[in-house]
Parts: structure tokens; sequence; C-alpha cells
């Protein structure tokens, strides 16, 4: 999970995706040094594995939270979190996203590959308002919804 906040990038596990590691360095390169990805701990921090607490931390002081996925994911419960905590999800169109993510609202979302699309998005999910992507995000993916729909 890679974290843009508003002075750096915060990575809570490293992406083992490639494709997204070089998508950081072309796109951010003033997070890297010589073209070689470091963590300087200023520009780029690594925080190792992090406790539900330090996640909702992160997630509801961030800028965006950068979900560049590859693969069909089944439901997206990493972008509903960072909604539910206000945070607005830059990611590819894939999968669950569609569902998970309102365009526009919870965040944004690029076709697969758009990687300078998701750059500039960035810049659009900073003006998003928190609290609309919180209320969005409770109301569509809380636990009362989803008791009521079991329910029924």
């Amino acid at each position: 999970m890679a974290i843009a906040s508003r002075a750096n990038i915060t990575a809570a596990r490293l992406e083992k995706n490639i494709a997204f590691q070089r998508m950081v360095v072309r796109f951010f390169p003033s997070f890297y040094g010589l073209g070689e990805p470091h963590v300087d701990g200023r520009s780029v921090d690594y925080v190792g594995p992090v406790d539900d607490c330090q996640k909702n931390h992160l997630l509801g002081t961030a800028a965006a939270l950068l979900m560049p996925i590859e693969w069909e994911e089944p439901f997206g419960l990493v972008a509903a979190e960072a909604q539910m905590c206000g945070c607005p999800v830059v990611g590819y169109r894939r999968g669950a996203l569609p569902e998970v993510v309102i365009e526009a609202i919870g965040g944004f979302l690029l076709e697969p590959g758009d990687q300078q699309g998701l750059v500039r998005s960035i810049a659009l999910a900073m003006r998003l308002d928190r609290a609309s992507i919180r209320n969005s995000a409770q109301a569509r993916l809380g636990v009362d919804r989803m008791v009521d729909e079991y329910e029924r």
C-alpha cells in the first residue's frame, strides 16, 4: 500500500509490483536519487507493517491511497477502509474497485496502465471533501448497510 501524503510518500508495506515501482520512479523523480529508488526518511518513508490504529491514522492524514492494482481484486477492502477514514482512492478501474469507489466522490479510477492519469488524479483527489468521502463510504459499505442487506 502506498499513500501519497501532502509532503511525501509513505509505504506501509513495500510493493512487490515492479510496474508500480517503475511508475513511482518515473512520475515522482524528486523521491529518488539518480534514478534509483531509496527510502530517505523525508521524501519516501517505509513504516513497515502497521496495526489498525496506525493504519487509520496514516489513511486519515494521507492525501490519497494509491491503488494501481494489476489483478481482478474481488472486493477492495483497502479502498473501503481508506474511504471510511475520509481518504480518497486513486487507482485502476479493475475488479471490484468500480463498485467500491464512486468516481469523483470517493476518488478517481483510471484505465489500467494509465500511469500519468494516476499522477494527475492525486491532485484532483486532494480537492475532494473528506467528510463526503467518509459519509458515502459509511452509507454504502458500513456495518449497518451490510447487516440490512444480509437480513433481506
